[in-house]
């Protein structure tokens, strides 16, 4: 018998409590705004494309490049974009460069470069 005025206790408290807790308020202002929010990057786009493939294409992605192909070959997000082109085999790739498959498509396959390439004209085979 003694729990049941316990239980309506409590819950008058909690009831006390809730309606406490959502007094109402004056909503906040809109603030101006202040430009467009980009979820994703978004290069510059270059004027028109210059680059060869081994160039560094990290402000321009792949506007900067005649093959109008920027590969990103590491983990951060700012650097180690690569113009690159389109391959069946090594052979067509710049010297050191392997033909790699970068889509899980046919003709999926770009010129890779080694490992620590750090952005220059690539040397034709």
């Amino acid at each position: 018998m003694r729990t049941r005025p316990l239980f309506w206790r409590r819950a008058f408290v909690a009831s006390f409590l809730l309606l406490a807790a959502c007094e109402a308020r004056e909503p906040a202002a809109s603030l101006p705004p202040s430009g467009e929010v980009f979820s994703e990057r978004r290069p510059i786009q270059a004027s028109s494309p210059s680059k060869q493939v081994g160039e560094s294409c990290d402000s321009g992605h792949g506007t900067a490049c005649i093959s109008d192909i920027c590969l990103h070959t590491r983990p951060e997000p700012g650097v180690g974009y690569f113009c690159t082109q389109r391959c069946e085999s090594d052979a067509q790739c710049p010297q050191d460069w392997r033909c790699g498959q970068v889509f899980p498509t046919k003709g999926g396959e770009l010129c890779v470069p080694p490992e620590g390439w750090t952005g220059a004209a690539a040397e034709p085979r």
